[in-house]
């Protein structure tokens, strides 16, 4: 190596250290790391806490609401059951309201008959009464007349 060579390779020597010195206050030492780490680990343990807390919390709200759902669940089949119960009536059922509407028709016809004889009924109680009126006086001409016989009767001379 020439005189030079070594001229030169010490200044880019000097100009790296000077770049070195420069940069070198903004550096953090080993102190500053570790201080640093430590508030680091410290707000991160703060932090894994309080979310560890509201996955807690998470977890048995869901396990509630699954401990809800499986017992809805549960009831399902028994519900699924009694609805099937339900629908195989149905027919059952057409039946007898085509039954009880035939009825009804029949009913209908029956009270506008009983409506038309019930209509009549005032006329009747006249017939009624007149002929209960007819049948008293009726009965006690009778019974005058059957007086006037007996009294007939014990006015005649018996033959004994």
């Amino acid at each position: 190596m020439t005189p030079s060579d070594v001229e030169t390779m010490l200044e880019n020597l000097n100009t790296r250290t000077n770049r070195i010195e420069q940069i070198l206050p903004t550096l953090a030492t080993k102190d500053d790391l570790t201080a640093g780490l430590d508030g680091l680990e410290a707000r991160l343990t703060v932090r894994i806490d309080h979310a560890s807390s509201q996955a807690r919390a998470l977890f048995e709200e869901v396990k509630g609401e699954y401990r809800t759902l499986a017992e809805h669940l549960a009831n399902v089949p028994t519900e699924i059951r009694e609805l099937r119960e339900k629908v195989a009536v149905i027919p059952e059922m057409k039946d007898d309201i085509r039954r009880l509407t035939e009825q009804g028709a029949g009913v209908r016809v029956d009270i506008q008959g009983l409506t038309e004889q019930v209509g009549v009924m005032p006329a009747l109680r006249v017939d009624i009464r007149q002929l209960a009126e007819s049948l008293a006086r009726i009965s006690q001409d009778l019974s005058d007349k059957i007086a006037q016989v007996a009294q007939k009767i014990d006015e005649r001379p018996r033959r004994f």
